[in-house]
């Protein structure tokens, strides 16, 4: 499987085949049982699941129809399969955060994530108030991209418990002052928290001190699933999504862990800040 993939690195036939399977598990159907309903055989089906192959937009049709998924989910695998050949793409758009959707089926099928943001803390351990705070500075939210915002924050709490987790966060996300001091130090606080009771959680700090590296040049989540290392890199409303295909992003992954504070420097360092925003804020 891994050799077919790296012959055909597309992005979209990756995150396609993610989606069906994921489609599929939700729904609880055996491979055979699915194969059967949609008139292939279970290798034809494991390989679409796989990235092996890549299925028509009919044959997606047919096997969401099977499932009986509806709606915006529908909408979202049948855009993908519009256009499988493609090396990156941007989902969502404001009103239909599709990027978050994205990005949580592949936490959930990912068997390692990476989560890096040099300037804020980055996207899995956020509070709700904290992830809200944040998109204040992007353009104003109707309440119903609130209510997506929430529910993405309660997603990644689900995710952060059943997943292997490296979080890193720049000296820079500790400090900054956002619009209440209040919702920092309870973000900081909740960080501490995943830290003490989430063995399979790492939160590590980058300070500030290190000079340049090539991880400051942007936030990023890597999951690693059977299709490959699937990178997430938000862009305002919407969300980019790559195939590292050439490994630029594991050895993101390897430099950020070199240059790092440990996990228990860590949880010490942020706690610091935390006292210090609290005590600031009383």
């Amino acid at each position: 499987m891994t050799a077919s993939l790296r012959a055909r690195p597309w992005t979209r036939s990756a995150l396609l085949a993610i989606e069906l399977r994921a489609a599929r598990l939700h729904e609880r159907r055996g491979l055979i049982e699915l194969a059967r309903r949609i008139g292939v055989n279970k290798a034809t089906l494991s390989a679409w699941e796989h990235a092996a192959r890549t299925p028509r937009i009919e044959d997606v049709a047919g096997i969401l129809g099977a499932l009986g998924v509806i709606g915006e989910h529908k909408a979202r695998i049948l855009e993908l399969a519009r256009h499988p050949d493609t090396d990156s793409m941007i989902f969502g758009r404001r009103g239909v955060p599709r990027h978050f959707a994205v990005a949580e089926v592949c936490a959930r099928a990912a068997e390692r994530i990476v989560d890096w943001h040099p300037l804020l803390v980055p996207d899995l351990p956020r509070t709700a108030d904290y992830a809200i705070s944040v998109a204040r500075y992007s353009p104003p939210q109707t309440r119903s991209e609130i209510e997506h915002i929430r529910a993405h924050c309660e997603a990644n709490r689900a995710i952060l418990s059943e997943k292997g987790v490296c979080v890193y966060i720049g000296e820079q996300a500790l400090m900054h002052p956002m619009d209440d001091a209040t919702v920092v130090a309870e973000q900081l606080h909740r960080l501490i928290r995943i830290q003490q009771t989430n063995r399979r959680v790492s939160v590590r700090v980058v300070p500030n001190n290190i000079g340049s590296h090539v991880g400051l040049s942007g936030t990023f989540t890597a999951y690693q699933t059977e299709v490959g290392q699937i990178v997430h890199r938000p862009l305002s409303c919407c969300g980019e999504f790559l195939l590292d295909g050439d490994g630029l992003y594991a050895n993101l992954d390897t430099q950020l862990g070199d240059i790092a504070l440990t996990a228990a420097d860590s949880a010490a360092f942020i706690a610091r800040h935390a006292m210090r925003l609290a005590t600031a804020a009383s």
